[in-house]
């Protein structure tokens, strides 16, 4: 195996090790907002694992993909659904989530579970960087918060990244282009993830010490 292999296969092991060893270390100190980004991060890692393990045994993954697509994607509208402030943003988080799960489950229904749908995973992704770009913006707008001292930015700023890096990555993989096109696709996906884990590990480190001198000043 090249570098490239090596990074492909088990840097999601690794990141993954580090950010549970943060989690923890702090796991006192969180919130119930925190709570409900860290029951995220734990879905995407079951799901990007299990999916890694599959493929490195040479088994078919994409089946775990399609079962596992309503739940990765739909936990981040629960969270954007329940923490936005704006009724008219919270109905359409709820409209565009429901009418994408019914497309999603009537294109399983007629072509299999093992069909890969990757216009599906674009429809989520492409809904998920949408109302993460609200919901960030809506932390930014509050100027009674510092959205830098909140785990939600540091964990939510990410995910639209990586979400807006997967929308082309997956659009291309139907069509027929060159491998090495492909390859570099894939190393997109790879490195958007590697991102969002290591703004996600920063931003435990830097929340909670921030939170230690609030509560040091208060006292």
């Amino acid at each position: 195996m090249n570098v490239y292999d090596y990074y492909s296969n088990y840097s999601t092991i690794f990141e993954n090790i580090i950010i549970i060893i943060l989690l923890l270390y702090y796991r006192k100190k969180f919130n119930l907002q925190e709570k409900h980004i860290i029951v995220w991060f734990t879905i995407s890692s079951i799901v990007s694992l299990v999916g890694l393990v599959l493929w490195m045994q040479h088994h078919y993954n994409g089946w775990w993909y399609n079962l596992t697509n309503f739940i990765q994607y739909g936990y981040p509208g629960y969270i954007y659904y329940k923490y936005s402030s704006n009724p008219k943003i919270k109905k359409m988080i709820l409209i565009s989530f429901v009418a994408v799960n019914c497309f999603s489950i009537i294109r399983l229904s007629m072509a299999g579970i093992v069909y890969n749908d990757s216009y599906s995973t674009i429809l989520f992704n492409l809904l998920d960087s949408v109302f993460a770009f609200f919901f960030l913006k809506q932390l930014f707008e509050d100027v009674s918060i510092n959205p830098f001292h909140l785990l939600a930015f540091w964990y939510c700023f990410p995910a639209m990244i990586d979400a807006m890096c997967t929308i082309p990555c997956y659009a291309a993989f139907p069509i027929y282009i060159k491998h090495v096109v492909i390859d570099a696709f894939f190393y997109i996906i790879d490195c958007s993830f590697t991102f969002w884990h290591l703004m996600f590990a920063i931003g435990i480190v830097y929340t909670q010490i921030k939170k230690a001198q609030l509560l040091a000043t208060e006292k």
